[in-house]
Order: structure tokens, then C-alpha cells, then sequence
């Protein structure tokens, strides 16, 4: 059992080594997945709805979803490069899906934290704040 534990520990490390410079765009997304989870949360118990382990479980699902589509992102940005090379492309520092797809994430769960607030305290959220995320996401889906 000793074994497995320092064998896993030290794949994780190189893991994690091998991915540094996508850290911080992780560190972003969950701290942007974990807002919107608490701030879900809070906004039903202030609306009096309180809290369903159903309507829990399928915004968990999701979240679970979104995460996984980072390390998807993250597995075609390492995999392309080796592939390209096997056949003779140049393809290293060309490719940013988990970029991508973190900043996509992000702009999406700001929306929700920020609809979450407002709906939470029964006002409306402001028209430019919706327009600069809106615009945003559109211009991240279409380009």
C-alpha cells in the first residue's frame, strides 16, 4: 500500500510539474465554479426556496462537466504537439484549448454568480454589466 501511495504521489507531481503554467487558469475556473456553487446555494435560501438535493445534484453534475472539459482541453493541448511532431508539424506553444475553454468557463459561471447576486436581493442587474459578459461570451462562441 506504501508503494502505490509514493507511486501516485510521484505521478501527480510530475503531473502537476509538467502542467505549471496552466495553474493559475485552474486556480481561476475554481474559484469561479465554487462562487457560483455558493452563491447558487445562498440565492435559493434567501428566496425561501431552500436547498434540493436534486436541483444540487444536477448543478454538481454539471460543474463536474465543466472541470472536465478543462482537463479535456489540457489532455488535447499536450497530446497534438506529440502527435504533430510524430509527423513531422510543428505544433508546440500553438495550441490554447484549456485556455480557451477556461476563459469561456469563467465569463459563464461570472454571469451566473452575478444573476445569482441580483436575483438574491431582488434587484435587477445592471444593463452594462450583462452587455460586457454577454459580449464577451458571444464573441468567444462565434469567433
Amino acid at each position: 500500500m506504501e508503494k502505490l501511495k509514493y507511486a501516485v504521489a510521484m505521478f501527480g507531481g510530475i503531473i502537476l510539474g509538467y502542467l505549471e503554467k496552466y495553474r493559475f487558469l485552474y486556480l481561476m475556473v475554481g474559484a469561479a465554479v465554487l462562487l457560483d456553487l455558493i452563491s447558487g446555494m445562498a440565492a435559493a435560501v434567501i428566496q425561501g426556496q431552500g436547498l434540493s438535493s436534486s436541483v444540487a445534484r444536477a448543478g454538481f453534475f454539471k460543474k463536474l462537466m465543466l472541470l472536465f472539459s478543462v482537463g479535456f482541453g489540457t489532455f488535447l493541448d499536450v497530446l497534438l504537439p506529440w502527435c504533430g511532431e510524430m509527423v513531422g508539424l510543428e505544433l508546440r506553444g500553438k495550441l490554447m484549448f484549456s485556455a480557451v475553454i477556461c476563459v469561456y468557463i469563467c465569463v459563464g459561471e461570472s454571469i451566473s454568480v452575478l444573476e445569482n447576486i441580483f436575483r438574491s436581493t431582488g434587484t435587477k442587474l445592471p444593463g452594462w454589466i450583462t452587455k460586457l459578459l454577454k459580449e464577451a461570451k458571444d464573441k468567444m462562441e462565434n469567433e
